[in-house]
């Protein structure tokens, strides 16, 4: 990104206009191309995020909290309620409730697939191989950080996030939130980034 000029002529004679003596003109103006760059680096160094436009009227949506405990099992019984898929992006997958029905689902025909973070290669095997042994594809993340994504999408209108981990530390311990969104545009906006991911991911067995 080009770095913006400052025309220091026209900021010299306002600063004088306004009474300003030539030593503090020298300072301000120095100040101001300082922040300027500032700026342009700042912009630089995070990126530009893309903004994904919603429908404007999402059909339902509800929120649970963690205390008290009892979202990983609203978790669960949206699953039993899935009729075609589930697609999962997780951080940590621990919560026996979520995994018992992801293979319940999967034994009923409904589409199954897992994508987890790079650290439940160690912390996780259990799991990993749990799901993989029932027929469930499960992949893992790339990513150099972390694969911070808690959703799940099901049945392509239904979305499931937040900050809340599958996981019972979650369920039992933590402060979280979970939110159901029943808009099938929006779980079309997930499930493309979902696609994304996996592109981006490693079959894990």
């Amino acid at each position: 990104m080009a770095k913006p000029k400052i025309n220091r002529s026209v900021i010299s004679h306002i600063l004088k206009f306004f009474g300003f003596s030539q030593a503090p003109i020298r300072s301000i103006i120095s100040i101001l191309t300082l922040g300027i760059g500032i700026g342009v680096g700042y912009e630089e160094m995070v990126g530009i995020g893309t903004w994904h436009s919603l429908h404007p009227q999402i059909d339902k949506f509800n929120i649970c909290f963690t205390p008290p405990s009892g979202c990983g099992s609203l978790v669960a019984q949206e699953i039993v309620k899935s009729k075609k898929s589930v697609y999962v992006q997780a951080y940590g997958l621990t919560s026996y409730a979520i995994i018992y029905q992801l293979k319940a689902a999967y034994n009923r025909g409904v589409i199954v697939k897992v994508i987890l973070d790079g650290g439940n290669l160690s912390d996780n095997k259990s799991v990993i191989k749990e799901l993989s042994d029932s027929g469930i594809e499960v992949y893992i993340d790339k990513m150099p950080g972390i694969a911070h994504n808690k959703i799940m999408i099901i049945d392509n209108k239904k979305v499931i996030t937040g900050s809340f981990n599958f996981t019972n530390a979650a369920d039992h311990r933590n402060a979280e939130n979970l939110l159901l969104i029943e808009d099938s545009n929006t779980a079309l906006i997930y499930l493309k980034n979902w696609v994304s991911r996996k592109k981006a991911s490693i079959r894990s067995r």
